[in-house]
């Protein structure tokens, strides 16, 4: 490649740089002034009255030290006017620099004040995007190890780190606005005087921006290793992986192996550390060297008679001050990129992941309470990051008020199938049709505001009762009849009724709730699907936990439940089959056998098989 070329490639590489650096600045602005806009335009008032300050109290002070002067001077020092004469002189001067120094603090408080405010205001703004985001990405996303460091490094960024960037991009602003001021002050001395500090501090500015890139990437590049020291150290101290961590003796184990992951990452951080120490340490050099020259400039023009007596005491304060200013607005700019690079860029990373298009969707067409026809054409799905179909080719037809019990071993395919009936997956070929419409083509939540379902892998809400089993229909929490049929209908009005506070009752350790056994947390989120009363009720594997008796129990009642509305049952356990209208079989990802009982005991298939080998241990 010319050289003319390689300059080419380099300066659109840096524009397009800006580019997205504006982009997101304008973007982290917008959060700012939707978060208040008198508090934004307190805050940004004060912080430039209060660069100021500082400015005006060096000016008074030079002219403060050359009315003193000029009194001595006309008096020879006898005073002949008398102190008041004198007091009259300077009093002005002496009035301006208290009154900065009061109105700076006056300044510093009413900032922080209506910071805090903004900090707060904009935090839940921030919370409430990533809240909303991560529960409107497809479910699918949450199949993909980069979806999860994606969101890891957007929740890092929450709370002190955020709190941070704010408070440090107005100190910036503070500091320039001081340091505009003193540079026109200083220029009082030499106009070289500014052009060195500034210019030496340039390549300090260009070096930590570099290293900020450095750290961001090394950063980036330990997510997944952050990610995993986090959960083996949630394994040593979460409850629900206690028991098996003292039964296998897994504690010495798990110990050693996040500190082994702590130390490759302690290790990667030292080593980039000292490079870039080393680095700075030569760098800072310069400043130096060009705040002793600026200091020669200076006193040749007070030994030349340039300057008056207040103008060199003004100046000689500017210099010192501009040094350490410069030095402050440096570290601060690099400390706000820094954060820029690892909040903001991750932060808007992960807000810009794409959503399924809504706009322009169907609404789902109103059925009788029987339900409708739900069509499964051709249906194929794969996960992500997967090369294997997790489901294959399925063809079938669940009719209105139809009862479908749905079999095969673990990994068939089967919570996969219902997810895409759910609308909860989109399949990756083939289609899923409510009557005639493709749920493609359908509103999300028009969809499952019309569905309901029992998973395997339930929630456990430690929070009351009544937010466990109402969550299942939001809007109707406080309807308590309802709250108490679908108690019932799950099976866990039998226990909850008995407690004092019955619905009112929290659940689970973190808050001081009642701790439940697995099969009553089941019977729990049974509960939940109960709420609604939906044309298509799924049933998951959520009996698990409980003995035949108790899991007969919840089918039999389900069944009671749905009524006349569509519903299918899954599980891997056969002996509830009798119960539904019709029975499918899966296989490895695709739907192989289907009928009734005697039918397909008659055909002797996969059903029978499973049958016969599940009864054996009852014999």
């Amino acid at each position: 490649m010319s050289r003319n070329g390689s300059m080419r490639k380099s300066l659109n590489k840096a524009a397009a740089s800006i580019y997205e650096g504006l982009g997101r600045l304008i973007r982290l602005a917008s959060y700012f002034w939707r978060s208040g806009r008198l508090a934004a335009l307190v805050v940004i008032g004060t912080a430039i009255l209060q660069g100021l300050a500082p400015v005006v109290e060096l000016w008074a002070l030079g002219r403060l030290v050359d009315r003193l002067s000029a009194f001595i001077s006309e008096t020879g020092g006898a005073y002949s006017g008398g102190i008041l004469s004198g007091l009259r002189e300077v009093l002005p001067w002496v009035a301006l620099i208290v009154f900065s120094r009061l109105a700076a603090r006056a300044l510093a408080h009413l900032n922080s004040y209506a910071g805090t405010i903004m900090q707060e205001t904009m935090t839940l703004v921030i919370h409430s995007e990533i809240s909303s985001k991560a529960a409107a990405v497809p479910l699918r996303d949450y199949e993909l190890p980069e979806f999860h460091d994606k969101l890891s490094r957007a929740k890092s960024g929450m709370g002190l780190n955020f709190a941070n960037l704010f408070v440090m991009t107005f100190m910036l602003l503070r500091s320039i606005v001081t340091l505009a001021g003193l540079v026109v002050i200083a220029t009082r001395g030499h106009w070289l005087i500014p052009v060195l500090i500034l210019a030496a501090g340039l390549p300090v500015l260009r070096l930590q921006n570099k290293m900020n890139d450095q750290r961001y990437a090394l950063v980036h590049g330990n997510t997944l290793r952050n990610r995993m020291k986090s959960y083996v150290l949630r394994l040593l101290t979460d409850r629900s992986s206690a028991k098996e961590v003292r039964l296998f003796g897994l504690g010495p184990y798990l110990t050693e192996r996040w500190y082994s992951i702590f130390e490759e990452v302690r290790k990667r951080t030292f080593r980039q550390a000292v490079r870039q120490r080393t680095r700075m340490a030569l760098a800072q050099t310069l400043p130096v060297i060009s705040f002793g020259v600026s200091l020669a400039l200076l006193l040749g023009s007070i030994v030349s008679g340039r300057l008056t007596l207040g103008a060199a005491v003004s100046v000689i304060a500017a210099v010192l001050s501009m040094q350490s200013n410069w030095e402050t607005c440096i570290r601060t700019a690099g400390y706000i990129h820094e954060l820029f690079l690892r909040f903001v860029k991750d932060l808007l990373g992960f807000l810009d992941m794409p959503e399924r298009e809504e706009e322009g969707r169907q609404l789902l067409e109103s059925f009788e309470p029987g339900g409708c026809d739900i069509t499964v054409d051709n249906v194929s799905f794969t996960y992500p990051g997967s090369s294997e179909q997790a489901v294959k080719g399925i063809k079938l037809r669940l009719k209105p008020g139809e009862k479908v019990a749905l079999l095969g071993e673990n990994g068939a395919g089967k919570s996969t199938l219902v997810k895409l009936l759910l609308g909860l997956y989109e399949p990756s070929e083939g289609a899923i049709r409510y009557g005639s419409q493709n749920i493609a083509e359908v509103e999300r939540s028009a969809v499952w505001g019309r569905v309901s379902a029992v998973f395997q892998d339930y929630a456990q809400y430690h929070l009351t009762v009544r937010d466990n089993i109402g969550f299942g229909l939001v809007g109707a929490m406080n309807d308590r009849a309802l709250l108490r049929k679908a108690a019932r209908g799950g099976g866990a009005a039998v226990f909850v009724e008995r407690w004092e506070q019955e619905y009112e009752t929290y659940l689970g350790p973190t808050f001081g709730g009642r701790d439940l056994s697995g099969g009553q947390w089941q019977k729990v989120a049974s509960s939940r699907g109960f709420m609604r009363e939906p044309l298509f009720l799924a049933l998951d594997e959520p009996t698990a936990a409980l003995d035949p008796e108790a899991e007969a129990d919840v089918y039999r009642r389900f069944r009671d439940m749905a009524g006349d509305r569509t519903a299918l049952l899954v599980s891997h356990r056969i002996g509830f089959a009798r119960l539904a209208d019709r029975i499918l079989v899966m296989k490895d990802g695709e739907l192989i056998e289907s009928g009734t009982h005697e039918s397909l005991l008659a055909h002797g298939g996969e059903y029978a098989k499973l049958l016969s080998a599940q009864s054996q241990w009852y014999r």
